[in-house]
């Protein structure tokens, strides 16, 4: 699998459905955004440090942003 693969691709290339995989996905940015929040980091943060990194916040796929940054708990 090479970069810019959609999880789509990622999906087929490992022989799953992609709606499983997606949500497995789900399921790990979630457990790892209520680590760095336990922890004092915010989503904002987080964006702004892949950006000067120079890196993009990882995408889904699906419409929306991946990392809410409005609201309390973002």
């Amino acid at each position: 699998v090479e970069d810019g693969s959609t999880v789509a691709d990622i999906a087929r290339a490992l022989g799953l459905e992609a709606r499983s995989l997606y949500r497995r996905l789900e399921g790990i940015y979630r457990t790892l955004r209520h680590e760095l929040e336990a922890e004092g980091l915010r989503a904002r943060t987080v964006v702004a440090l892949l950006e000067d990194a120079g890196e993009a916040p990882p995408e889904t796929g699906r419409p929306g942003p991946s990392l809410p940054l409005e609201g309390g708990a973002a």
